[in-house]
């Protein structure tokens, strides 16, 4: 589903009017509460009986994204990042109960719309600054690398039942090798292939420059 949105962004979206944009960001709106109302919560759309709600969930939060950076909504602060900090743990420590679609969806059409704009104004200096550098590029190769671990833990914790004192060894363990695996593929696939295709993007437009001035050259003279 993170393939099709992102073929369909640089199919459709990239080329889109803000106007229709905000159409499809309060259509996926409706869709994703639909879900959410009828499966009773969110976390769907990632086995066979409900493979259709994850693009409702995918479609959501892409063009929510995509409407804080083509709108520009942006929340400039001088607590640093300390609100969307706050927010953020807020959002870990919320409890899950049954049928609570209505708090997931309040988290996922406001409260992480605005922890991105709020992120997005935030300036920080320093190692402080380094650090989000760096965990902002280990982000995305981080986020799609590290599932299958999180399935092997699970499987571990079903099969072993394990005391306290190994599962937290363990989920450290599970932790440092995900990050680890999330920067390999960074380092050695993600940014190598981006900074390839970009050379490539940038001599393209440099031989259709160079073709549109010879043609007019040859048209002068």
């Amino acid at each position: 589903m993170e393939y099709v949105i992102n073929i369909f962004y640089a199919l459709v979206l990239l080329r889109l009017p803000r106007k229709w944009l905000l159409v499809m960001l309060g259509a996926s709106a409706i869709w994703i509460a639909a879900v959410a109302r009828h499966r009773g919560w969110i976390i769907t759309g990632w086995d066979a009986p409900t493979f259709w709600d994850g693009f409702a969930r995918v479609s959501f939060s892409f063009l929510a994204g995509l409407t804080v950076y083509r709108f520009n909504l942006i929340i400039k602060t001088k607590l640093s990042f300390i609100i969307p900090a706050l927010l953020l743990i807020g959002t870990f420590i919320v409890p899950h109960f049954t049928n609570d679609w209505l708090m997931e969806m309040a988290l996922v059409m406001i409260v992480f719309p605005l922890l991105l704009a709020i992120g997005a104004g935030t300036v920080v200096t320093g190692w402080l600054h380094s650090f989000c550098v760096f965990t902002g590029r280990l982000s995305y190769p981080l986020y799609m690398t590290h599932i299958w671990m999180v399935w092997l833990f699970g499987n571990y914790l079903t099969a072993r039942k394990p005391e306290p004192l190994e599962m937290y060894l363990v989920a450290a363990g599970v932790f440092v090798a995900s990050v680890l695996m999330g920067w390999v593929a960074l380092r050695f696939y993600d940014e190598p292939v981006r900074n390839w295709l970009m050379r490539r993007n940038r001599e393209r437009l440099e031989k259709k420059e160079r073709r549109i001035v010879e043609k007019e050259a040859v048209t002068l003279s």
